[in-house]
């Protein structure tokens, strides 16, 4: 198996809609040639993706590999867990052969389509992987990294993300007539400058400081002499283990009601903080990450919505796949053949030490 012609193959001029049963057409081909045994897993009708599980051996001590190829088309998104996962396979087709298939064992769990699958959706399916003897016991996700250089980072975590919508209603009125109007924007701005400097923590264990982020603000107002109704924010917070979604909706709360007057806010939390905590194996990820780029990675919890929140309430659960920094090197084909087999040599180096010790333990 030749990983720069798969990843080639895996990138797709094709629309997104054409892109989903070629990708999926062409991850089965691969793994199928490799011994696998695949199942499909169902999805509902109004789900926009699909879901591929496969299988390898039978060994106790199990791996399994996550990743998500996206049907986007920019450069980016094209390069994405494609690459990581055409290392992966490679790497494994060469692990595969100094092995016994009865003291090892490794699944696949592959998505498909323009983003990830839902978490209502997709945390069944990693939860049915769990309920027998044959449950993973950890969990590498070839995510890709936004690094500088490649194995600047191994992914141990994510930082929970709190989403929420602030109104803060007023009385219209005309501005030669302030007395008889309640202007609310002053409240709502006054809310705003509180909550974004008043410090959340100063970080914690692996995590960045948590941090709130005002990303939309509107009166939807064109009348330049009008007092608005009712003024309005949207602001995300990016928060560490120190907080869960509700200590952060009280302390919100509190700030608001006092500041913002006659308001009302709602939120939404797509997912909590997360950490697998250094472990045997985040060390060997790590020292496999340091044998090829001879720089000892950094762990780190940065990064948007991932499969790992799920997994990691069952193993031990990292992230570690090809830097986007290849983006750049999309064009000189050399260049990025030596980026995929370094990061064949990584997983290489992981995969043949993880099986080793698996072996060793049955």
């Amino acid at each position: 198996m030749d990983t720069f012609s798969l990843t080639q193959s895996l990138l797709t001029e094709k629309t997104p809609e054409e892109a989903l049963d070629y990708l999926e057409q062409i991850a089965t081909n691969n793994v199928e040639s490799l011994g696998f045994s695949i199942k499909k897993q169902h999805l509902p009708s109004d789900t926009a993706g699909r879901c591929l599980i496969a299988s390898w051996g039978k060994g106790k001590n199990h791996l399994i590999y996550v990743a998500h190829l996206a049907t986007l088309k920019s450069e980016e998104e094209q390069l994405d867990s494609k690459a990581s996962l055409s290392t992966f396979l490679s790497s494994f087709q060469a692990v595969m052969k100094k092995i016994d298939a009865n003291n090892a064992r490794l699944s696949l769990l592959l998505t498909f389509g323009k983003c990830k699958i839902s978490p209502e959706h997709i945390k069944p399916i990693i939860d049915g992987l769990f309920v027998d003897d044959s449950r993973p016991t950890a969990c590498l996700i070839g995510e890709p990294t936004r690094d500088r250089r490649l194995g600047e980072t191994v992914t141990i975590g994510r930082r929970g993300s709190l989403n929420a919508h602030l109104v803060v209603h007023g009385r219209k009125g005309h501005v030669a007539y302030p007395f008889i109007a309640d202007n609310p924007i002053p409240r709502l701005l006054r809310t705003l400058i509180m909550l974004q400097y008043t410090p959340l923590d100063n970080g914690a264990p692996y995590f960045q400081p948590s941090r709130i982020e005002i990303t939309s603000i509107d009166v939807n107002n064109p009348a330049l002499s009008t007092i608005p109704e009712q003024a309005t924010a949207r602001f995300n917070i990016r928060f560490n283990s120190l907080h869960t979604a509700e200590s952060l909706a009280q302390a919100i709360n509190l700030i608001s009601t006092e500041y913002a007057g006659l308001h009302e806010i709602t939120f939404d939390c797509p997912y909590e903080s997360y950490l697998t905590t250094p472990c045997p194996y985040i060390e060997m990820l790590s020292q496999a990450v340091e044998s090829v780029t001879h720089s000892e990675p950094h762990l780190s919890t940065v990064g948007t919505y991932s499969y790992g929140q799920f997994f990691v309430e069952h193993c031990p659960t990292a992230e570690f796949g090809i830097s986007l920094s290849v983006v750049s090197l999309f064009e000189d084909s050399s260049a990025l053949r030596d980026a995929l087999n370094r990061t064949e040599s990584i997983y290489l180096n992981f995969m043949e030490n993880f099986f080793r010790v698996a072996s060793s333990t049955e």
